[in-house]
């Protein structure tokens, strides 16, 4: 499930908030968050997290229509090559120690977060704006 995270996949973190709803711990105030894609088809970690937390699957099937099929994007081995040769040289250097010394997987997911996640987000053409170049050469928006 961490991986799923750390690839952008948010399914788990709306089961906990589909929780707190069944729960009833929350408030009218409470705005519903974004349904993330794929709620309809979730992982084998993603099933086991709801029958681990007891998630009533009518509340997820009714939370599923709302949801957009996933497209879990394979990353490229050139594309991603591509967009870490664009990465400032202190960048790169200081990943590629703090991944030695730490020998995880934090970094990796630190670094997606700055850059380009394919899956999660939408990209534009950074060769004119100066952006942080993503595979196959856009740039993130947010």
């Amino acid at each position: 499930m961490r991986a799923e995270l750390a690839r952008g996949d948010l399914r788990a973190l709306y089961l906990g908030w589909l929780l707190s709803a069944q729960a009833g711990e929350l408030d009218d105030v409470d705005v519903e968050p974004i349904v993330p894609p794929g709620l309809g088809a979730l992982t084998a970690a993603q099933e086991s997290l709801v029958e681990f937390l007891y998630i009533d699957y009518d509340l997820l099937h009714v939370a599923a229509l709302a949801s957009a099929p996933f497209h879990d994007a394979e990353l490229k081995c050139e594309e991603v090559r591509a967009w870490i040769s664009k990465l400032p040289t202190v960048e790169k250097d200081d990943a590629l120690a703090r991944l030695v010394v730490n020998g995880d997987q934090a970094i990796v997911a630190e670094l997606l977060s700055q850059g380009p996640i394919e899956w999660c987000c939408q990209w534009i053409d950074a060769t004119e704006d100066g952006g942080r170049a993503a595979p196959g050469g856009g740039s993130e928006t947010r």
